[in-house]
């Protein structure tokens, strides 16, 4: 249900046990992963992504890294299709209450 949640709103109220523990829009929730998701097309095969299907390329880069990356797709002529933060609002809220996603 998360999932849905997460398309629909604009600020969470994260509350648990009873206790509000954070109110935040979905990407300051989001945004704190070390992750980051880069999705491409193009032709020219790169070490770092993976092929989904002809020509469209996925892969997860370190926040520290992804400006190099979007560099390197750049070069390689790659048109970009979407960079987005990798955690998920369950993980985030789990991050926010102490407890790791089961």
């Amino acid at each position: 249900m998360l999932h849905d949640v997460e398309r629909l709103a604009d600020r969470f109220g994260l509350i648990h046990r009873g206790e509000l523990r954070a109110v935040r829009s979905p990407a300051e929730l989001t945004g704190e992963g070390e992750l980051v998701s880069v999705r491409s097309l193009g032709s020219v095969p790169l070490p770092w992504a993976r092929e989904d299907f002809a020509g469209r390329w996925s892969a997860e880069v370190s926040r520290h890294d992804v400006w190099q990356r979007l560099e390197e797709l750049r070069a390689a002529g790659h048109v970009l299709i979407e960079v987005r933060p990798t955690l998920s609002l369950e993980a985030a809220f789990m991050r926010a209450v102490g407890e790791t996603p089961g």
